[in-house]
Parts: C-alpha cells; structure tokens; sequence
C-alpha cells in the first residue's frame, strides 16, 4: 500500500533518476527525493502518482499537501490514481489548489462485484467518497477506470448505469475508461465465450442508446466514443493463452478459500469455464 510517484515533468531539464535512491523504492519515503523536489519546484509542471493506494499512504498525503501549498502549485498538473475508498476533506482541498488536474477512481465493477475483485475494499465506501468528490473544482477531470477482465465482462453495464446516475443527478463531470487485462493471462475477458460476450455487448449497446451520458451530456461524443470502443473490446478475438483456463483454477479457488470469497457466487456466468 505504498505509492510511487510516478513521473515529475521538469521542462525536460532533469532525469526522474537524479532524484531515486536505489535504497529507498518507495519515492514518497526518500527525503533525498523531497529535497530535490522542491529545490526545483519553480520548474514542475506536472506531478503523477500512483500506487499502491496512494491516499493511504501517509508520506504520499503529506507530500501531496506540501506541494499543493506551494505557490507553484497554482501552475501545476496532477495526475492520480486511487480506488476510492479514502477520500478526505483535507485531500480534497489539497487537489483543489493545483491549476489542473486529473483523479482515476480504479472501479472494477459494481456493487459487490468490486468488491470480490478489489478485495477488500466495501462498496458503500466507494459510493460515499464519490459522492464527497463533487466538492472538487470542476476543471478537475474524474475518470472511473475499469480493468476488462473476465470476472466483470458479463455484466459491466451495470457499473456504466451507476456512473450514468452520478453523472445526471449529481451533474458531475464523471468520465468513463478503461484498460484490457493482458499480462494476466488466466484474466484475460476472452476466457467468456464469444455467446455471452455478444449478450454483454447488446447491453452496452442499450446504454450507448439510452443513456444520459452518451445522449445528452455536453460531451456525449467523447462519451459515445469510450463506450463504442468498449464494445468492440468485449467481441474481441484474441485468443487465451492455451493455459489460460487451467491457470484460472489452480488461481482463483485457492485465494477465495484464503479470503472466505466464492466467485461463482457474484459472477454465476463463470460456470460456463467448468464445461
């Protein structure tokens, strides 16, 4: 649960290694790395951090309330990652005094569902710091992020309407993206066959059609853009690794019994892989 910081842009002048001690791996414990930080502070224009949770880290908070009170912070962008269960007034007041930024809530799926897959996070904790996030600035951009992975391919729409209601009833500035799970093989979404993931398709489809977001939200096209390509993601047709499924096996029961879980209890479309 420690966070890296990730990159520091100084108008191309210095290398993110001048300021790495290879004893220290976590940059948010090197004092060596803060000292030189804020020596060059006048010259950062871009701060990324990630994890780790990053907001859990307590050295991470700290490092992030100190820059944020800088005067530079004024010309600052950040970039950040987080899976949404800390999310305080104090951090949300230290992410409003850079010029710019961006948040990416780390959101697999929804309900109980990010629950088994970003264990052990609790939904309801997630759900209350989204909320409480609509006290940053609106040049702020939020991203929800997914990870496509076969837990959640089946029934991601349900996570798409959640993120639809927040975006019209809040009228908040939520965004939706997402990546592929491809260095994991017994993860990958194409392990769903192509019969299920044309059925969650369709139902992308639905919301592409009726949704909020992608209908009447001032920038629907972007919106329509993520959610098209999410759909042609889901009908991939790369093929799993030849293992992929017995890797899946000899992976996913073993951690459920060390964590009291049953996937086949929040995701019953995977009873398909034990045909």
């Amino acid at each position: 649960n420690k966070s890296r910081i990730g990159r520091v842009d100084l108008n191309r002048t210095n290398a993110l290694s001048r300021f790495y001690q290879k004893d220290k791996p976590f940059l948010s414990d090197s004092d060596f790395f803060k000292k030189q930080f804020f020596k060059n502070i006048s010259s950062i224009t871009y701060l990324e951090m990630r994890g780790g949770e990053v907001l859990f880290d307590k050295n991470s908070v700290e490092f992030l309330t100190e820059v944020s009170l800088h005067s530079q912070a004024r010309n600052m962008y950040f970039d950040l990652s987080t899976n949404g269960t800390i999310l305080t007034k104090s951090i949300i007041a230290s992410l409003n005094r850079f010029k710019s930024g961006k948040i990416r809530f780390s959101i697999d799926g929804y309900g109980e569902e990010n629950e088994y897959m970003r264990y052990p996070t609790k939904w309801s904790v997630v759900v209350n710091n989204l909320t409480k996030s609509k006290a940053l600035k609106k040049s702020l951009i939020k991203l929800i992020q997914i990870t496509m992975n076969v837990f959640q391919v089946y029934t991601v729409h349900k996570l798409l309407w959640y993120i639809d209601t927040l975006v019209k009833e809040q009228q908040d500035n939520f965004f939706f993206s997402f990546s592929l799970v491809r260095t994991t093989p017994h993860l990958v979404h194409e392990l769903v066959p192509l019969r299920l993931r044309e059925e969650s398709a369709d139902k992308v489809k639905h919301f592409l059609d009726k949704s909020y977001m992608c209908n009447f939200h001032e920038k629907k096209e972007i919106n329509r853009r993520i959610i098209k390509g999410l759909v042609e993601a889901i009908l991939s047709d790369t093929k799993p690794n030849d293992k992929a499924k017995e890797l899946f096996f000899d992976t996913v029961p073993p951690l459920d019994k060390i964590r009291g879980q049953n996937y086949l209890e929040v995701f019953p479309h995977l009873k398909v892989l034990q045909e």
